[in-house]
């Protein structure tokens, strides 16, 4: 890799990508009482291949470099058919979390909504409707059996973009995130069984992993058999 200064990089006959690390510096402590110091806020994307990336993108031809980024920027947000969140453990989990003893669950789910995703509970109401399943969960450092339960919440694409934008505002420490699953495996070359197989390769929060993948069949948005194709890709990656 050589270094280039900013004259030989805007002009070297090549192909040119830009990114742009956005970032704001925090003095902040998070997390069991102040227990870590957050140092700064750092934004990155999953990409549509199921890597980590900055955003950004190619530079068209003849296209002046600054302006080429802040158009990729622009372009880049889009918005997600299926909605997952960056926890601050650094694993990928659904919006949710503990229901309050005595809580119903369904209210207890839509609170932590509010909390970690900034969901409009007067717009988007779950019901006992929505629920897809539950399992119980007795490791990972469970005190006592814990009953996880799974809702499904299906909304437009308008609305997705709504509900993603306001999640945009949140400020929650346990939240560092959210971001659009790659529901499709690449066939090229350099990108081999990228996207959703890739993807299934991060670390997942408690059952996560095996929620996504049966509610994609549960929910007729995969076939059993692609997301077995899916899962197979993925462990030989």
């Amino acid at each position: 890799m050589t270094e280039l200064s900013w004259e030989e990089a805007v002009n070297a006959p090549y192909v040119h990508c830009a990114h742009c690390f956005i970032f704001a510096r925090s003095d902040r402590k998070v997390l069991y009482d102040g227990r870590y110091a957050e140092k700064a806020l750092v934004l990155m994307q999953l990409r549509f291949d199921g890597r980590f990336g900055f955003p950004g993108g190619i530079v068209e031809p003849g296209e002046d470099v600054v302006v080429g980024l802040q158009r990729e920027l622009k372009e880049v947000f889009q918005i997600a058919l299926v909605l997952m969140q960056l926890r601050f453990d650094g694993r990928f989990g659904f919006p949710g979390g503990i229901v309050e003893p005595g809580e119903d669950v369904v209210v207890g789910l839509q609170r932590e909504l509010k909390e970690e995703s900034n969901l409009d509970d007067t717009r988007f109401k779950l019901e006992a409707k929505d629920w897809l399943g539950a399992r119980l969960e007795n490791k990972g450092g469970c005190r006592q059996p814990v009953v996880l339960h799974f809702f499904a919440l299906e909304v437009t694409r308008s609305e997705f973009r709504d509900i993603l934008k306001a999640a945009l505002q949140i400020d929650d420490d346990e939240v560092c995130g959210h971001v659009k699953v790659p529901l499709y495996t690449m066939r090229e070359d350099s990108h081999d069984n990228y996207g959703f197989p890739l993807f299934l390769k991060n670390q997942f929060a408690g059952q996560a992993r095996d929620q996504l993948l049966e509610a994609l069949v549960k929910l007729g948005v995969m076939t059993q058999d692609e997301v077995d194709a899916a899962v197979t890709a993925s462990a030989l990656l």
